[in-house]
């Protein structure tokens, strides 16, 4: 029991984990719900099978709009890799550098143009996001076609 104005909303035990527990997950109020280590795995799984395939979008950038295609795909090592078009410029075919899902938010380097997407998923077949090239940022929302 607590005497309190104020209703206790958590309460952590050791939470430097100073003391030998056998299960620390224990030791909190309410309950922690952590993913097991498959959820996370079959989660991840998802989530690369959602960001594969082509994903189109319009580069508003001062005096111009450019189409640009984002093409993802599963390399031979089972990482997320692919290619970035740009029609209106005649690109193609540039190789992407990393392709990942953290932290809920999409990231896709290209380091062979110093350019950097980060966005975050708005719905199955959306991102929307920010391009980053030589120290601007512009908007650039992409769809999945």
């Amino acid at each position: 029991m607590f005497s309190k104005d104020k209703e206790v909303v958590n309460i952590s035990i050791d939470p430097n984990e100073e003391t030998a527990d056998v299960n620390p997950n224990d030791n909190h109020f309410p309950k922690l719900v952590s993913k097991s280590k498959f959820d996370e795995f079959v989660e991840n799984a998802a989530l690369k099978v959602k960001m594969m395939g082509a994903w189109k979008g319009i580069l508003d950038i001062p005096g111009s709009a450019l189409k640009i295609v984002f093409n993802i795909s599963e390399n031979e090592k089972g990482k997320l890799s692919g290619t970035p078009d740009s029609p209106d410029q005649g690109a193609k075919g540039i190789a992407l550098g990393d392709v990942y899902y953290a932290n809920e938010l999409v990231h896709i380097e290209i380091p062979d143009i110093g350019g950097e997407y980060t966005g975050s998923f708005t719905g199955e077949n959306t991102i929307e996001g920010k391009w980053k090239q030589g120290g601007s940022e512009f908007t650039l929302n992409l769809e999945k076609i």
